[in-house]
């Protein structure tokens, strides 16, 4: 595990559970948004987007313009068992990505940072919820 922490805002977790609410059968998926200070990622909110993760890379570089640099990562109603190799890309590294499981009425997170050694893979790292 990579020493860093990720720090989920209430307002984030609350906008997780609406997302899950709204209609549990579909995958969410989208952005996360926020600061960054030290080894800490703060997620202050998150972003739905259709087109997950970003359709190309200039969109993706005009939403990063749009939201002043606060893009943290990305996020993804999934289960374990599926890779998100979409994001698996230079311009998503040391961005964070969470796996989101919905549980009944829980969430359970699974974050991790994207890294790179001759190939992306995604390295596990410690949550912490308000």
């Amino acid at each position: 595990m990579i020493y860093m922490e990720v720090y989920l805002s209430l307002q984030a977790q609350k906008d997780f559970k609406l997302l899950q609410a709204m209609d549990s059968d579909s995958r969410g998926e989208g952005l996360l948004l926020g600061h960054k200070s030290g080894g800490r990622y703060f997620v202050e909110r998150i972003f739905s987007t259709p087109n997950y993760p970003f359709p190309s890379l200039e969109k993706y570089l005009s939403m990063e313009q749009l939201f002043n640099g606060q893009i943290l990562g990305f996020f993804s109603f999934s289960s374990k068992k599926e890779k998100p190799e979409k994001i698996l890309a230079p311009v998503a590294y040391r961005k964070l990505f969470l796996q989101v499981e919905s549980q009944k009425k829980n969430l359970k997170f699974n974050s991790f940072i994207i890294e790179y050694d001759h190939n992306f893979f995604l390295a596990p790292v410690k949550l912490i919820s308000a």
